[in-house]
């Protein structure tokens, strides 16, 4: 996999420099990347709707397995959904007995300071290939397939210990809670459903006071549920994605974009969602919330692209 990091072009390294910093909002980083020798023994293809659900089986079989949430280590079970498209490039590996060994998954999740931004995620390899080098060679194809179709700016969600030698543009640990449903609460009038069209607008204006919010988006995401609580002049509104997982047999949502001005808990608008669990950034709370428990760190990076901007408290990744 570190060979995914290495290589930028036009006579510039990675490694050290890749620890500096820029003033621009949004500054390309376009890398070339040496070629691995190419293995006989596997076919690198990407794969179309017809294909979807076996691939899909081979990540519930051998991804979910290894997801752990929590102190207590329990499972979680990923079900993905795929859609390949030339929106969401979906790349398997396959063996000489045509079964999947790996897969990878680029597709678009939005706008960036007005730069299209791919999510690299469902990576994953047979774990009789792991630590052979196929990690690395999934990464490389889709890098240069990738850029190939001019889709150069992607970013990389990376849980638990961080990529060695690579600096996160964002790090910080998640946090977890099952969530009541409550109907009786006195605030229950005051909390909306909003569409993701209303969202965008939301936050244009939120951004026109805060104009270093960090904001990734694509209103046309159909994997996004908007909810708006006002308290007087105070107001909170957040966006839960379904994350494809379940814990203890029940759905998990994943909280990814959150805008709060004055003193609203997370805890009040949660009480109207459609998930038993909730999995977000644990800079998302407020400090007035209770029960909930922390989980594990994660990283965000930047690939061929980087900014001066940084999520804090309030921001959106929405992939």
């Amino acid at each position: 996999m570190d060979h995914f990091w290495k290589g930028f072009g036009s006579g510039s390294g990675f490694g050290s420099e890749s620890r500096s910093e820029t003033s621009k909002r949004f500054e390309s980083r376009i890398r070339s990347l040496p070629r691995l020798p190419p293995d006989p023994d596997l076919t690198f293809r990407l794969i179309g709707p017809t294909e979807a659900a076996q691939t899909e089986a081979f990540l519930t079989d051998h991804f979910s397995s290894k997801r752990q949430i929590g102190p207590d280590s329990m499972s979680v079970i990923l079900y993905p959904t795929l859609r390949p498209s030339d929106a969401e490039l979906v790349l398997i590996a396959t063996d000489r007995s045509d079964q999947i060994v790996g897969s990878i998954r680029y597709r678009y999740s939005g706008e960036f300071e007005g730069q299209p931004l791919n999510c690299i995620d469902c990576f994953c390899v047979h774990p009789a290939y792991r630590k052979s080098g196929l990690a690395s060679k999934l990464l490389m194809e889709i890098h240069e397939l990738s850029n190939r179709m001019g889709k150069r700016y992607s970013v990389f969600l990376k849980e638990g210990r961080p990529v060695p030698s690579v600096m996160p543009f964002y790090s910080s640990a998640y946090v977890y809670k099952q969530i009541r449903s409550n109907s009786n609460i006195s605030n229950i009038s005051k909390i909306s459903n909003i569409s993701p069209s209303v969202a965008n607008r939301l936050v244009t204006v939120y951004r026109q006071f805060r104009p270093d919010t960090f904001w990734l988006h694509s209103p046309d995401n159909p994997n996004q549920s908007w909810y708006l609580l006002r308290n007087g002049l105070a107001f909170l509104f957040v966006c839960i994605q379904d994350s494809f997982q379940t814990f203890q047999g029940q759905r998990i949502g994943w909280l990814t974009a959150c805008f709060r001005s004055g003193s609203v808990s997370m805890d009040k608008i949660l009480t109207q969602v459609d998930y038993p669990w909730i999995w977000m950034d644990r800079a998302f709370l407020n400090g007035d919330e209770e029960g909930w428990l922390n989980d594990g760190p994660f990283h965000w990076y930047a690939y061929q692209w980087r900014t001066c901007l940084r999520p804090s408290g309030s921001y959106g990744i929405v992939v």
